[in-house]
Order: structure tokens, then sequence, then C-alpha cells
């Protein structure tokens, strides 16, 4: 039942854990530690928006809505406006700080994840338009 949702649900979630006040020492750890010079927030920014076009492609095996390619790209510019307008939010959040890097690897990370399941999610469309 939830993976109907599972889309707008992660969605939600992301947007949560990108606009909630915290403190800044309890993540503190995951913005200044690096590996080999690349600080870790930035894989958790690419991942958790990789993996929202792969919530999509559940919503539309487990949903009973209509899909069409329109609909497709609709979420596609859903997809990235939020890993856009959710960082800039940050701007005006108290204890958030604004980084474009995170802008950068949120969209990365919505373009990645369309590219690698576009494949899934246009077979998928294709087969309820013409099955």
């Amino acid at each position: 039942m939830l993976l109907k949702y599972s889309y707008f649900l992660w969605l939600v979630i992301i947007i949560l854990l990108n606009t909630l006040p915290v403190n800044e020492t309890g993540f503190s750890e995951y913005t200044t530690s690096r590996t080999r010079g690349f600080r870790i927030d930035y894989l958790i920014h690419f991942a958790g928006f990789f993996i929202l076009p792969l919530f999509y492609y559940l919503s539309l095996i487990y949903g009973k809505l209509n899909h069409s390619l329109g609909k497709f790209f609709l979420i596609l510019v859903v997809s990235i406006s939020a890993a856009v307008l959710i960082e800039l939010a940050q701007i005006f959040i108290p204890y958030r700080s604004y980084n474009p890097n995170d802008i950068y690897y949120n969209t990365s990370g919505v373009v990645a994840g369309f590219i690698i399941f576009y494949p899934f999610i246009i077979k998928h469309i294709t087969r309820r338009v013409t099955g």
C-alpha cells in the first residue's frame, strides 16, 4: 500500500530532513568529516536524491494511476525543483546553512537517478499504455 505513495513519502522525508532546524553540533561530524578531501554530507545529499527516482518507479509499479511520458517529465521537474528549493530554503532557517555545493549534489543525484532508472520507468509507462 505504501509503495504506491513511496515517491511522495520520500520527498516529504527529504524535505523534513533538510529543513527542520537542528543544532549545528548534531550534524557537524558529517559536514566536517572528510574522506580523501571529500565531505561525507555531499554523498548523503547525492544518495538521498538519487533514490528519489527509484521511489517514483516503485510508485509506478504499485500505484493504480495512469502514468504517461508527460507525467514522467513533470516528476523530473518537481524533483529537480525540490533539490534546488530545499537548499535555498535553508537560507531562512535557523541553524541551517546554505551551501551551493549541496544544490549541485542534490540535483546531480536526481539526474543520475533518472538516467539510471529511465529505461525501467519508460518500459513500465509504455507497457501500461500499450498493454
